[in-house]
C-alpha cells in the first residue's frame, strides 16, 4: 500500500509552480516558432499571472509571456545584460581578393570595385573566369558549326583578361573549367582568398538572385562582396545591421576596420511579430528606451577606437529587415550595407532573422557578407 504524498511545503510553492507551467518562451528574432530556452531567474516564476513583455535578451532572445491580462514592460533581469569582454584587435582587411568575373559587360562594375578595394588595402587581387565543363558554353549552335575547344575557350578568355588588366601587372589572372560556383570556392581556398567579389545582375526590386551568387552567398566560408552599383570613389556611406549577436558584432568590427573614412550607421530592427505592442501608443515611448539602451550596452561591449564614435550613430527601425533596408538606404544614399554570419550553417540571422535571399536582391547598393570565425 502506497503512502499518501505530502503537501507541499506552502501553497506559494504549488501556485509558483502552476505559473512556471504557463510559461511560453518565443524566440524574438527567428519571428515565432515556440522553443525552449533557459529560466532568466527564479523571481519571474513567482510573480501574479500578467503578461510581460523584456527586452530581447542578448543571451537567451526571449519574451515570457503569462497570462494575458495586461502589459508591463521591464528593462531585463541582470542575467540578460550584455556581458563585457576583454578588448579585442579589430578585424585586419583582406589581404588577398578574389574577383569573380564572367566577362560580360556589366562586370566592369566589379572589376573596378574589386581594383579601388585592392589598392585601398594594399591587397593582391586574382581573378578568375569559369568555363562550363566540356561544350555546354556552346548550347545553341547550329549542327553543322563544330564549336571551338575548349583550349580555345580557354585562351580566348585568357586573352580578354589580360586585356583588361593591362596595366595591372600584380594582379593574378585564373582561367578554369567546372562548376562556377565550386570552382571559385576552391580556388578561394586554394590562394587564401579573405573576399571574394562578384557583380549582381538584377536591378532591384526584381527580386532574383544569380545562380552563382546564391550559391556562394548561402555556401561560402570567406566573406563576400555582391557589387551592384558603378563604385565612383570609395565606400562613403555605410549601413550596418545588427541582432546583438556575436557575428552581428563582428560585421560591426569589420565595417569600422576596413573601412576607415566612411560614415556608419548602426541599425537594428524591431521585429513585425510584435507589431501591435509598437502600434499600442503608451507602449512606444518604453519600448523604444528599452532597444536604445539594448543599444548602447551593445556598442560598450564592443571594442572600437575611440575616434570610431565621431563617424558612428544608431538607428532603430519596426518592420520587415528587406524593406527597411531598402527605405533607409535609399533615403540616406547608402552605398554598402554590411550583414554578418557566421562560417557554418547555411542559414544566418541578418536583423530579425531574414535570409539572404529576401535581403540581397532588394538592396539598392552593395551588399558585403562578413563571415565571423566560427
Amino acid at each position: 500500500m502506497q503512502a499518501a504524498r505530502s503537501p507541499p511545503a506552502n501553497g506559494r510553492q504549488s501556485r509558483a509552480g502552476n505559473a512556471a507551467s504557463r510559461v511560453i518562451r518565443r524566440s524574438v528574432r527567428d519571428g515565432g516558432g515556440l522553443r525552449r530556452l533557459p529560466e532568466c531567474g527564479a523571481a519571474h516564476r513567482a510573480r501574479p499571472p500578467t503578461r510581460v513583455y523584456r527586452p530581447p535578451c542578448v543571451r537567451h532572445k526571449a519574451v515570457i509571456v503569462e497570462a494575458p491580462m495586461r502589459i508591463r514592460v521591464e528593462r531585463g533581469c541582470r542575467r540578460a545584460r550584455l556581458r563585457r569582454t576583454p578588448m579585442s584587435a579589430l578585424p585586419a582587411p583582406p589581404h588577398t581578393l578574389l574577383l569573380a568575373t564572367d566577362l560580360r559587360g556589366r562586370c566592369d562594375r566589379a572589376t573596378d570595385r574589386a581594383r579601388q578595394l585592392a589598392r585601398q588595402w594594399q591587397a593582391q587581387l586574382h581573378v578568375v573566369h569559369v568555363l562550363p565543363p566540356g561544350n555546354e558554353s556552346w548550347p545553341t549552335l547550329p549542327l553543322d558549326l563544330e564549336p571551338a575547344s575548349p583550349s580555345a575557350d580557354a585562351a580566348y578568355a585568357m586573352q580578354q583578361l589580360r586585356r583588361e588588366f593591362v596595366d595591372d601587372d600584380a594582379v593574378q589572372l585564373h582561367v578554369i573549367e567546372g562548376t562556377p560556383a565550386d570552382a571559385i570556392l576552391e580556388l578561394a581556398v586554394t590562394i587564401g582568398c579573405d573576399l571574394i567579389v562578384l557583380g549582381s545582375d538584377d536591378e532591384p526590386p526584381v527580386g532574383r538572385l544569380g545562380r552563382v551568387l546564391e550559391s556562394l552567398l548561402r555556401r561560402s566560408p570567406i566573406s563576400l562582396l555582391a557589387v551592384r552599383k558603378r563604385p565612383r570613389s570609395a565606400y562613403a556611406q555605410v549601413l550596418v545591421g545588427t541582432d546583438f549577436t556575436t557575428e552581428s558584432r563582428y560585421g560591426l568590427e569589420a565595417a569600422v576596420a576596413w573601412l576607415p573614412t566612411a560614415r556608419l550607421t548602426l541599425m537594428h530592427v524591431l521585429d513585425v511579430a510584435y507589431q501591435s505592442l509598437w502600434l499600442d501608443a503608451p507602449h512606444v515611448d518604453p519600448l523604444l528606451a528599452m532597444e536604445h539602451d539594448t543599444m548602447q550596452a551593445f556598442l560598450a561591449d564592443t571594442p572600437l577606437p575611440a575616434d570610431a564614435s565621431t563617424r558612428l550613430q544608431t538607428q532603430l527601425e519596426h518592420g520587415h529587415a528587406e524593406r527597411v533596408l531598402r527605405e533607409v538606404a535609399i533615403a540616406s544614399g547608402v552605398d554598402l550595407i554590411v550583414i554578418s554570419a557566421f562560417r557554418r550553417g547555411l542559414a544566418f540571422h541578418i536583423l530579425v532573422g531574414g535570409t539572404v535571399r529576401r535581403i540581397v536582391p532588394t538592396a539598392p547598393c552593395d551588399v558585403l557578407l562578413v563571415r565571423a570565425p566560427a
